[in-house]
């Protein structure tokens, strides 16, 4: 014992020294840090041997396994403490005999057992090696749809494949780009399906759990007959007439798909065939009989699948129901009791006419009821006429099945229970209907001076009840003593005399009423229109569209317009005494257009008419006409007198014709009379007698005898009757016109107006000199002598003869020669101008860009209200008329308001604003500029600056999109320019002129500007200053170049020709005498690639162009062999252009040659001096000569440029 304790001592000691520095054995670590790195071959090993002889045995290498994703387990190995697992040589302690990855990666694990230091043993080898990927799985897949053997789902992120389970066995190899799986081609039977979404390579994640589970079902077909089931969903009740159309529904007992199979079935009637017939579609019956009817319904695909079921055809069952009168005030009164044959809806509708079922159920209010006896309150709301007609229906319903519809129910002319106000003062009667009283009735005559238009929709009934409203002066537009009448609205048993609508300021102007609401149902009955009066004598556009009755109705969209007008008489008088016409008047209307079927209808209806002056679309009945009338017993009696602007369009029946709903004329019994209107706009329908004396007696006869007559015939006279009243188609009296008495007031004649008469004939020394409707005539422009005048005042022709004026005036014009005053000085002091009296004159007249701004006696004029811009200014003398001339006009002073810019943003802001005067103040980097989209007319004034950078890349754009008339661009450089030739029409200063526009572009240059062809589509018309304008009729348009200095390459490196190119415009076509004029100017163009109709002035086009000491080059480079058409003034030599001392220059093709006549044409080395002094002749600030050094110069922009001799 004591042996053995020693050598423990021994052993012990030992160890305490290995620890104070000999080599430590691993079998002695208790244990290593977690970051140590694993043993190597020479310190593991089954048994140890120290110096002592002490042997230890290694313990047993742990094996190792992975349990699911992420966990590694192990058996426990005999005598050790713990263990080390390393991850990715990364080692960790842990006592259990497994270890479970927390954090997403790829692993390799290996495990050693740990020994007891102080044991017998020492730590084990390590295990074998696992590789765990552990990662994040993928979402699982969602299977969102499916049909009898299909399923689908929807993809998952970073999913390369698709593993399908079928039955929970992975079947097949996984889907790649594919989201769906057909069991089509497996054996019959029941199908449990999942998928999994597996990782695209290099996605560092995992497979998904399994989706959503499917079950299909693949039917045997030899099962179908066991298995399926069909029901009849037709109705079991079915009415006469009306078809039967079937439905069923075909389902699996076990609610199984059966999508895919072929669910039509066989229809057959196996009894009650004599109840109904079948449809020529052959599909479904029509009920015609009452009676007992089976059908039955076979699978098509297995007739052993069938179904049968009994239909009783019944007879289809009527409504009754009443209503003695309808109260809009009392709801309750309109309770309705019925029996119904079967519960369902009950639909009624308010309708003119007796509408079909479905028009009821679409569009009328709805009642459900119950079968037997029911009771509901009718509620037509809305505005009503005397009576109404109401139209039910009943869809009757059988186990809330629709089974049919009853027969339409009519409850026609119910009367309307009204409760009249009555009004006997023009208050009362207005308060009345601007309230919009239901019933309105007069109590007696009522004078309405003074009348004020009822503003709102009328809606009710007027009832004169045989009494007259009389005195109105209506005045301004829209006028009428209604502006408006709406639906329902009635005018009935009322007399209007003696009404005049006068001094127009607006459109549609009528006596009755402006205009009537559109869709809207309206009656005139028993009413007369004595005495009328309108006139049109304000000058100005949008004053036309006149009547006596209702001035327009226009609609070419309505769909229930009806507007009843009978038993009407209209005796009026239109005057128009302006010179512009008036359109559309007649005498119902001036305007009815309408597309709802039968919109208008006129019975008994008389109007006499009579106009004068200056119409269009004028007619007796309707001015403007369009849609459905229809005409019984009318007849019109109109004549008419023209003005001497009269329109082309008119008629007695009708003016103008609408275009687009065309005017349908159904006639009965009209007659049309005229003594001075023989045209008609429908001479296939209407017949037109030029007197009384010509209408057949038949003709007149016919009217007096057609139902509800208000004509008769008095001793031969056609008469209307209507409200105690007796009107009588005839002749009027002829009278001679009043005559006028002249007067002289310092060579002016004048006279005092006639009333009716239509005009004045003034006759100077017995000549006819003025047919006029004015009431003067100014002699002072004749020559000197005496001079005798009278005027004949004239009638129309009609009931009034002409007359001549009570008196003959004498008139004498003495020869005076008078002197102009003297021109005035004007001087311009900041924004004002001023002047020093001129001896005689009274008055001053002031122009601004000579247009008349001020005509007074004051010698000053300000310019402070003048926004930006540039403006001349002249004053003109006025002298005391025949005292003296007016003067010359004065010297010119310009004024210019500047709005000066700096920064680029600020010019784009200017040119958008379209600012008048932009002043520039500071050389600019354009390369942010963005081309505003506006036509500019101001001026743009560079003041010598550089503008650097300009790009254009947009096609139809340069720095300007479009210049205007007035647009002036001065002392401006732009340095370098490039067009990127993108689209058509495009340029370095503006893409177009506008039409009719005069444009200045003085003191500018072009520095090396390019154009970059390189686009082949969409890039033709090419211009250095502007690339296009084409209108060839334009003859006005001008543009003006003083000196202007172009650099200009356009590098065509597109394969395909490009046409219009040009250093001025690519293109211009104008009709003007001086399109363009270039003055003092330099202009070189170089042209590379493959062109067509290249220029230095015009690429392409027809015009006139003055050039006047300038010099053209034109060179060409590059030059492909299909290149045509190249010339230093117009690319296809289709102008005109004048030459003065101006010089063409080319060095690169000797074919290069002008339009123009005597055109001096070098190359540079042919120049010769007198080439330049000729530059220098009539030259006005431009070009210089340097004889000692042979050179001519112009300096342009601040800039200077030279050409020399050779």
């Amino acid at each position: 014992m004591k042996k053995n304790r020693t050598t423990y001592l021994l052993l012990l000691s030992v160890f305490v020294m290995a620890l104070g520095g000999c080599k430590l054995l691993r079998s002695c670590s208790v244990l290593p840090p977690a970051s140590s790195s694993a043993p190597s071959e020479s310190e593991v090993s089954t048994s140890t041997t120290t110096s002592s002889e002490i042997v230890k045995t290694a313990l047993a290498a742990p094996v190792i396994s992975q349990e699911g994703e992420n966990k590694v387990v192990w058996e426990a190995v005999p005598n050790a403490i713990n263990y080390l697992i390393s991850l990715n040589d990364q080692e960790h302690e842990v006592e259990a005999t497994h270890y479970t990855i927390t954090q997403y990666g790829s692993y390799e694990v290996k495990v050693l057992a740990v020994a007891s230091p102080t044991s017998d043993f020492i730590n084990s080898a390590y295990s074998n090696v696992l590789q765990i990927n552990y990662y994040e799985k993928l979402p699982a897949p969602v299977i969102d749809k499916q049909d009898y053997k299909t399923i689908y789902w929807l993809p998952v992120d970073d999913a390369g494949s698709y593993q399908v389970y079928v039955n929970d066995v992975a079947y097949g190899d996984p889907l790649i780009d594919t989201f769906a799986f057909s069991i089509e081609g497996f054996d019959y039977g029941v199908y449990a399906l999942n998928v999994t979404a597996i990782p695209e390579s290099g996605v560092a994640k995992s497979e998904s759990a399994l989706s959503n589970t499917i079950t299909l079902e693949l039917i045997n077909p030899a099962t179908y007959h066991e298995r399926l089931v069909i029901t009849i969903l037709t109705p079991a009740t079915a009415f006469v007439y009306d078809d039967i159309s079937f439905n069923h529904e075909l389902k699996e007992i076990n609610d199984g798909d059966i999508s895919y199979i072929d669910d039509t079935v066989v229809w057959s009637v196996v009894a009650g065939e004599t109840f109904v017939e079948k449809n020529a579609d052959n599909i479904t019956y029509k009920a015609i009989a009452a009676g007992m009817v089976t059908f039955k319904a076979a699978l098509k695909i297995d007739e052993t699948v069938f179904a049968t079921k009994e239909i009783a055809v019944k007879a289809r069952p009527d409504l009754d129901l009443t209503l003695a009168e309808y109260d809009s005030q009392n709801a309750d009164a309109n309770r309705i009791t019925f029996d119904a044959p079967y519960a369902g809806k009950l639909y009624y509708l308010l309708a003119d006419a007796v509408p079909t079922a479905s028009e009821i159920i679409s569009s009328g209010t709805q009642v459900i009821v119950s079968e037997g006896e029911n009771t509901f309150i009718l509620n037509l709301g809305g505005t009503l006429g005397d009576e109404v007609d109401v139209y039910f229906v009943l869809v009757c319903m059988e186990n809330d099945i629709n089974i049919g519809n009853s027969e339409v129910f009519g409850l026609v002319n119910v009367p309307v229970k009204v409760i009249p106000v009555y009004v006997s003062t023009k208050d009362e009667l207005y308060n009345a209907l601007a309230a919009n009283e239901r019933a309105v009735m007069l109590s007696n005559d009522i004078d309405i001076t003074g009348w004020v238009q009822i503003s709102t929709a009328f809606t009710g009934i007027l009832d004169g009840q045989g009494f007259k409203i009389h005195g109105a002066t209506l005045v301004g537009k829209e006028t009428g003593l209604f502006k408006t009448l709406g639906n329902k609205a009635v005018i009935r048993n009322l007399v209007i005399d003696n009404v005049q609508a006068v001094g127009f300021t607006g459109a549609r102007n009528a006596i009755l009423a402006s205009v009537i609401e559109k869709d809207a149902t309206v009656t005139f009955d028993n009413i007369a229109l004595t005495n009328i009066y309108m006139d049109a004598s304000s000058e100005g556009s949008g004053r036309s569209t006149a009547a006596a009755l209702v001035a327009q109705y226009s609609s070419t969209s309505d769909t229930l317009t009806k507007i009843s007008i009978k038993n009407t008489y209209i005796n009026w008088r239109f005057d128009i005494k302006r010179n512009t016409q008036v359109s559309n008047v007649g005498s119902i209307f001036g305007t009815f257009v309408s597309a709802a079927p039968d919109a208008l209808t006129l019975d008994n209806v008389f109007v006499d008419a009579y106009y004068t002056g200056n119409s269009n679309n004028q007619a007796g009945l309707i001015g403007q006409v369009g849609g459905e009338i229809a005409m019984n017993n009318v007849v019109v009696h109109a004549e008419k007198f023209d003005g001497t602007n009269p329109g082309s369009l008119h008629g007695v029946d009708f003016g103008y014709l609408h275009n687009t709903v065309t005017p349908v004329i159904n006639e009965t019994n009209s007659l049309l009379v005229s003594y001075t209107w023989n045209k008609l706009a429908k001479s296939d329908v209407f017949t037109l007698y030029n007197s009384v004396d010509t209408i057949p007696a038949l003709v007149k006869q016919a009217i007096v005898d057609a139902d509800d007559s208000k004509f008769a015939l008095a001793e031969g006279v056609l008469v209307m009757n209507l409200l105690s009243k007796q009107f009588r188609l005839e002749h009027a009296a002829v009278t001679p016109i009043l005559s006028t008495y002249l007067v002289v007031n310092d060579k002016v004649v004048s006279w005092t107006a006639v009333d009716f008469a239509t005009g004045y004939e003034v006759y100077v020394n017995e000549t006819l000199v003025s047919t006029q409707t004015t009431t003067s005539y100014d002699l002072s422009s004749m020559s000197p002598g005496d001079y005798s005048v009278y005027v004949i005042v004239l009638g129309n022709g009609y009931d009034l003869s002409n007359t001549q004026s009570v008196n003959t005036v004498s008139v004498t014009i003495e020869e005076v020669d008078l002197d102009p005053l003297s021109a005035p000085v004007i001087v311009l002091t900041g924004t004002e101008v001023s002047w020093a009296e001129v001896p005689n004159a009274i008055t001053y007249q002031v122009y601004v860009n000579n247009e008349l701004v001020q005509t007074s006696p004051n010698r000053t004029f300000s310019l402070t209200t003048y926004t930006y811009g540039e403006y001349a200014i002249k004053v003109i003398a006025i002298p005391n008329e025949g005292d003296y001339l007016p003067s010359e006009p004065s010297n010119i002073v310009i004024y210019a308001n500047k709005f000066e810019v700096a920064t680029v943003s600020d010019l784009q802001t200017a040119i958008a604003n379209n600012v008048g005067f932009i002043s520039i103040t500071t050389d600019l980097d354009l390369s942010t500029y963005v081309t505003p989209s506006v036509i500019f007319c101001g001026v743009l004034d560079g003041n010598n600056h550089d503008m650097t950078n300009l790009a254009i890349t947009t096609g139809a754009t340069g720095f300007f999109k479009n210049l205007g008339d007035g647009a002036a661009v001065r002392n401006i450089n732009f340095v370098s320019p490039v067009v990127t030739a993108n689209g058509a029409t495009m340029a370095v200063l503006s893409a177009a002129i506008d039409t009719g526009a005069h444009v200045e572009i003085s003191n500018v240059a072009i520095i090396n500007g390019l154009t970059n062809s390189a686009v082949v589509n969409s890039s033709s018309t090419q211009g250095c200053l502007i690339a296009a304008f084409n209108n060839a009729a334009d003859a006005d348009m001008q543009v003006t170049l003083n000196n202007v200095y172009v650099d200009y390459t356009h590098n065509i490196t597109r394969a395909k020709v490009q046409n219009n190119n040009g250093a001025v415009f690519g293109t211009l076509n104008a009709a003007s005498e001086k399109a363009v004029i270039i003055n003092n100017s330099y202009i070189k163009f170089m042209i590379k690639g493959w062109w067509n109709n290249a220029a230095t002035v015009i690429g392409n086009g027809t015009a006139n162009v003055e050039l006047n000491n300038t010099v053209l080059t034109m060179d060409c480079a590059d030059k492909n062999a299909g290149s045509s058409n190249i010339y230093f003034d117009s690319g296809n030599k289709s102008m005109t252009t004048t030459l003065t001392n101006s010089l063409f220059v080319s060095d690169s093709e000797a074919s290069f040659k002008g339009t123009a006549e005597g055109a001096v044409i070098r190359t540079t080395a042919t120049i010769v001096l007198a080439d330049l002094e000729m530059l220098v002749t009539g030259s006005i600030g431009g070009w210089l000569i340097d004889t000692i050094n042979n050179k001519a110069t112009i300096i342009i922009a601040g800039k200077q440029y030279s050409i020399s001799v050779g």
